[in-house]
């Protein structure tokens, strides 16, 4: 196509090439009606006021739930096709699409007056949290300049903390520092904390910023590693199995989530969502797995171990998974301070982590 587009001599015969050209039309021409076949299953109009990006998510299918129980009309951005229970409800207006897709992004934006972002990336390589998370954001914040859409209610993390600076028994507010060295804890808390930080920074942007803390309901795996690791027949903690976890029911983030929808706050606010209850490493893993043994690793030992991978890292020149910042991060003693939330925004949790405990682990 170059040499006809200059007038140049073409590097292969006319006839030879009709031969594929002609072959790849009759191959791609089928997957190209399919394609719009497909496509026009959604919706090609779009009303419906309301955004939820991450709807399939965790937090983000117990946030539509809650919207549909209201009998709200809400439009979800999906990267692949939602159960039929979803596709089917007339009340749901789903666009397909990848947050790190600006064009994506700009059609589900447009017309709304409310965006629910809780999108983000949970794993994959650290090109997929860049572009899920950061440029996904990116992509938020802009298409809801451009729409003048009234409130972004963004969803953030506790993991952009500067966790590793608490010492036993610091309570941290939503002004402790954040994370200094976001690549020394992963591609998760790195990019949720830039991700944070384009939405503290659009000041012409009506927004309000929560940070729940561990999130869990009958949805999702309660035992995480933060809160003990299966090995074979036992459970391994790190540390000596007394840190008090930052549970928080998601039930009550949804209703953290709609509060702040609902407020006058929209300059950037920042608000922490952590339960009272004080629910130790070793209490959940016990009421977790009954009558399996539990091991606690002393933390001294743990950051022995650590040394020994960052060391192992630097002589394969590899990055590892492990290392003493990422376990003092991890194994840091927080309490956090949620009194902003109950004072601005009216918010306490009404299930609370022992009722949301007996609903998540009933048979």
């Amino acid at each position: 196509y170059t040499a006809l587009g200059s007038g140049l001599p073409v590097p292969v015969p006319v006839e030879r090439a009709r031969a594929v050209v002609d072959w790849t039309e009759r191959v791609a021409r089928p997957a190209d009606d399919a394609k719009q076949q497909f496509l026009r299953r959604f919706p090609a109009a779009l009303e419906a006021p309301v955004l939820i990006t991450g709807a399939t998510g965790f937090i983000g299918r117990a946030l539509l739930r809650r919207l549909l129980a209201e009998n709200q009309r809400v439009r979800i951005l999906v990267r692949r096709e939602p159960l039929a229970e979803i596709m089917n409800d007339p009340r749901v207006e789903v666009v397909l699409g990848d947050l790190g897709d600006p064009s994506a992004v700009d059609r589900a934006v447009a017309g709304t007056k409310l965006i629910y972002h809780v999108g983000a990336t949970m794993s994959g390589s650290p090109v997929d949290f860049e572009r899920g998370t950061v440029a996904g954001t990116r992509n938020i914040i802009e298409s809801a300049r451009r729409h003048r859409v009234a409130k972004l209610v963004h969803v953030s993390s506790l993991s952009v903390l500067h966790a590793a600076a608490a010492g036993d028994g610091t309570t941290v507010k939503e002004d402790w520092p954040l994370e200094p060295h976001p690549e020394l804890r992963g591609a998760y808390t790195q990019t949720k904390l830039a991700a944070e930080r384009l939405v503290r920074d659009a000041a012409d942007l009506p927004r309000i910023i929560l940070r729940p803390g561990q999130v869990f309901g009958p949805d999702a795996p309660l035992l995480t590693p933060a809160v003990a690791r299966r090995l074979k027949s036992r459970l391994l903690i790190l540390g000596n199995g007394r840190l008090v976890l930052p549970l928080v029911y998601v039930d009550d983030v949804v209703d953290a989530l709609l509060l702040a929808a609902r407020s006058d706050i929209a300059d950037g606010s920042i608000f922490q969502l952590v339960d009272d209850a004080n629910i130790k490493q070793i209490d959940l893993a016990a009421r977790c797995v009954p009558g399996v043994p539990i091991t606690c690793l002393p933390r001294p030992l743990v950051l022995l171990m650590a040394f020994g991978v960052e060391c192992l890292g630097k002589l394969l020149k590899r990055s590892v998974p492990l290392s003493r910042y990422r376990i003092r991060s991890a194994l840091a003693p927080l309490r956090f301070d949620c009194a902003a939330a109950r004072t601005r925004l009216g918010w306490t949790p009404r299930t609370g982590v022992a009722e949301g405990l007996k609903r998540t682990l009933s048979p």
